[in-house]
């Protein structure tokens, strides 16, 4: 697996990401692979888990030597988490990390951004 591109755009309401990675099939017999994003958050004094699957993509039956390109999209959902005592979704500033691999146990790929304010708001 390797990673092609981290695409990232944030501003004043919207934090989008786009991870793109190469999948090669380097095995002898065709198959499929089902590549895991997860997403850290910073720490803001709020108890989260450190990693949460956040998007999944697979590449589904490649020949031997054959190779794909898939792309994991986030929004700012991916990012956020449901803050009680304020009743509304938050994205609090800090450093975001993002783990991509084959499971929670297999994160080969990691790359992080920096939010620099946080963000409040209700609804979908």
């Amino acid at each position: 697996m390797v990673l092609v591109r981290t695409g990232r755009y944030i501003d004043a309401e919207s934090v989008y990401l786009n991870a793109s990675v190469t999948v090669k099939n380097e095995g002898g017999q065709a198959g499929s692979e089902v590549v895991q994003l997860y997403v850290s958050l910073p720490e803001i004094g709020v108890t989260t888990p450190k990693l949460q699957l956040r998007g999944f993509a697979k590449a589904r039956l490649l020949k031997p030597g054959g190779s794909t390109k898939l792309t994991i999209n986030l929004d700012k959902y991916a990012f956020s988490f449901w803050d009680e005592s304020q009743n509304a979704w938050k994205l609090p500033a800090g450093k975001y990390g993002i783990h991509l691999g084959t499971s929670s146990d297999n994160l080969v790929l990691h790359d992080t951004f920096e939010l620099p304010r946080s963000f409040i708001w209700n609804g979908l």
